[in-house]
């Protein structure tokens, strides 16, 4: 009545020789039941960021799109650098602390369509649609020096810490998400080897 647009069942039932009786029924909070089912299941509940299976869909959609338009696309790899001494320090609440406070920076620095997953502890991937090496690479240094730069305040305790991060860009040459990923990861293996803290970009052989 006020105009807003709902969800509805229809049903149709034929009546003979009358025509039908049509219902119509509000699904609206079915709807949003199901909205909430598939955001529990595709969002990591501690951080609030993309879960494993929700970054690898979209991985595989980039993948598709930069096959098929030539699209520009960067993956990244990131991981929290010495995290296991904060949980070993001052316990597991401390180090959720800390990835949340990761998660909010993400959010804050990177763009709305840029989409980071979190892919088990205290590793992370990160997808830049629509972005090149140059852009790319700026973007993280940014994020990276944004965390550098902050305090995590916990139980009295002020928490610093930095992430590594390994870096490439989707190629059409590229026969898998699987060559994207080991490539990004090889170059997260290179920053945690180089001292940590650093971004290092490995960018693909036919480019």
């Amino acid at each position: 009545r006020d105009g807003h647009l709902i969800p509805v069942l229809l049903t149709a039932t034929p009546v003979l020789g009358s025509g039908a009786v049509v219902v119509f029924t509000d699904i609206t909070q079915i709807k949003a039941m199901q909205e909430e089912l598939r955001h529990q299941a595709e969002t990591d509940p501690l951080t609030g960021l993309a879960n494993r299976r929700r970054f690898f869909t979209a991985l595989l959609l980039a993948g598709e799109r930069v096959a098929r338009k030539g699209d520009r696309c960067a993956v990244l790899m990131l991981d929290l650098d010495h995290f296991k001494r904060i949980n070993d320090t001052l316990g597991h609440a401390a180090g959720d602390a800390v990835l949340r406070h990761f998660a909010q920076t993400v959010r804050q620095t990177l763009r709305q369509m840029d989409v980071c997953g979190r892919l088990g502890g205290e590793e992370f991937g990160i997808l830049l649609p629509q972005t090149d090496d140059r852009a790319a690479a700026a973007a993280i240094e940014r994020l990276l020096r944004t965390i550098r730069q902050s305090v995590v305040v916990f139980n009295g305790h002020a928490i610093r810490y930095t992430v590594s991060a390994g870096g490439t860009s989707f190629s059409i040459s590229d026969r898998t998400i699987d060559d994207v990923f080991a490539r990004a990861d090889r170059a997260l293996y290179q920053a945690k080897e180089n001292g940590r803290d650093l971004l290092v970009w490995i960018a693909p052989e036919d480019q």
